[in-house]
């Protein structure tokens, strides 16, 4: 649907004049999440009760619908973007990141990030209506690019939602040539774990590998299968963390009964942390060298 701007699914005629659409926003019945282009204000995201919902979750989907209208030919959302679409991987900003084969001029525009690069068309699948970059290729490429840590945690999302195996990841490591970033998405696919069920996992698995207190296990069972830890640090220390669904009413009993559980396993401690403990990774490493030192480890 094209008028004077670019608009994505917008509740008006198939041509909007700029005064309807400009009457449309004041309105709130859309947005424009990106210059030029209009997005109705009722998308919603289909991540927004998954465990990677957040407040913002609509207003980024909308921001993707509106980037998705505007892509050139050949192109397609990428990096922690297509993520998003993927499996709800929430990015470190809202603002929509598209790559553009080689050739062609990346798109300027306010609200978007645009990047070059060698793109086969057999690397653009349509998931939910939006062009986004496989998953295989979504994997490699925030592998590559983005910092250590959450290169790890992003590849470990998309792990999870069984989108991509290591397997099959490196093969298409092995088919990219060499150039920035290659050598850590050799590290970062290495020390992927499915097992991680959100960053928070990932990031303080991360951690703690890095400050040599592995081994760390993912999604272990306890009392006969009725519990199962996010971590295991060297088979004695649980470790639980814990995002916005535990402060939620319905989960603060069930929460309790678990602790209380996991607390009374012989041999064993259980240590529970928050986004909050992630802002000093030091500090955490610490906490945990600390309990395991209670339980005997030489640490």
């Amino acid at each position: 649907m094209r008028s004077p701007a670019h608009s994505a699914r917008l509740p008006l005629g198939a041509a909007p004049s700029r005064s309807e659409l400009r009457h449309a926003a004041a309105s709130g019945r859309v947005r424009r999440p990106v210059r030029g282009t209009y997005v109705r204000a009722d998308v919603k995201s289909p991540w927004s009760r998954d465990y990677y919902a957040h407040p913002g979750a609509d207003a980024l989907w909308q921001g993707l619908t509106a980037a998705a209208a505007v892509l050139p030919p050949g192109a397609a959302l990428a990096d922690e973007s297509a993520a998003y679409v993927w499996c709800g991987w929430w990015p470190r900003t809202p603002t929509p990141s598209m790559v553009v084969p080689h050739g062609t001029v990346p798109l300027r525009r306010e609200g978007l990030r645009c990047r070059g690069a060698a793109l086969p068309a057999g690397d653009i699948v349509l998931v939910s209506h939006l062009p986004v970059t496989s998953a295989q290729r979504t994997a490699i490429d925030l592998a590559r690019n983005l910092p250590r840590p959450w290169a790890v945690a992003a590849v470990d999302a998309l792990l999870h939602a069984h989108l991509v195996g290591p397997e099959l990841l490196g093969s298409g490591l092995r088919a990219v040539p060499g150039g920035r970033g290659v050598r850590q998405a050799r590290e970062v696919i290495a020390l992927a774990d499915a097992g991680a069920a959100s960053p928070g996992e990932s990031l303080t698995r991360l951690y703690l590998l890095d400050a040599g207190l592995g081994p760390v296990r993912t999604q272990v069972a306890f009392v006969g299968g009725r519990y199962v830890v996010d971590l295991l640090v060297r088979g004695k220390l649980i470790i639980e963390f814990e995002g916005r669904r535990h402060d939620e009413a319905d989960h603060f009993v069930a929460d309790r009964r678990r602790f209380n559980a996991l607390s009374q396993l012989p041999g064993m401690a259980v240590l529970r942390l928050t986004w909050a403990d992630l802002r000093d990774p030091a500090a955490l490493v610490a906490q945990v060298r600390a309990a395991l030192r209670q339980l005997g480890e030489d640490v």
